[in-house]
């Protein structure tokens, strides 16, 4: 990549503004970077989401439940430390600015991870969202989701 290139993709941001008042602007990853991050999150994300749709046949205590809401949390948590989020944060804000200032990611966010969540949600939504929802990843796990539901549907169990 082109040092002019390397330029104009720190510049390519989108902004808003926080609950707190505070206009902040995020990065748009560049694609590789982008495809490398929705890996990850989709290492943490499939498992997890497999496991609830493995509690679908479950209704022992709510229908589409999991039979073990412990089970399911132990899988999030467990993909979480493999993703390393610590890292994946890192990338998400890379660049970031508030208030049209650059901030230091780890003095900023020390003791205030509301702002964090806020922040961090912005960036997942502005450069994974085509890609999570829509005609991405969401539209061909709900093709899944309707199969999976036509195969343990009480109609399908009476043919």
């Amino acid at each position: 990549m082109s040092t002019l290139q390397t330029v104009l993709n720190k510049f390519r941001r989108e902004s808003k503004f926080a609950d707190s008042g505070k206009r902040f602007s995020v990065r748009i990853l560049p694609m590789t970077e982008g495809i490398a991050v929705a890996k990850r999150l989709l290492n943490v994300i499939a498992p997890t989401t497999g496991a609830a749709l493995d509690g679908l046949q479950h209704d022992d205590i709510l229908h589409g439940a999991p039979k073990s809401l412990s089970n399911l949390a132990m899988i999030l948590c467990s993909q979480i430390d493999k993703a390393q989020i610590e890292n994946l944060i890192t990338v998400l804000l890379q660049d970031l600015y508030i208030e049209g200032q650059e901030v230091d990611v780890e003095e900023y966010f020390a003791a205030n991870y509301g702002e964090l969540v806020e922040i961090l949600e912005f960036s997942l939504e502005v450069n994974f969202k085509s890609f999570f929802m829509g005609k991405g990843i969401k539209a061909r796990l709900m093709k899944g989701v309707q199969t999976l539901m036509a195969q343990v549907s009480p109609e399908s169990e009476q043919e």
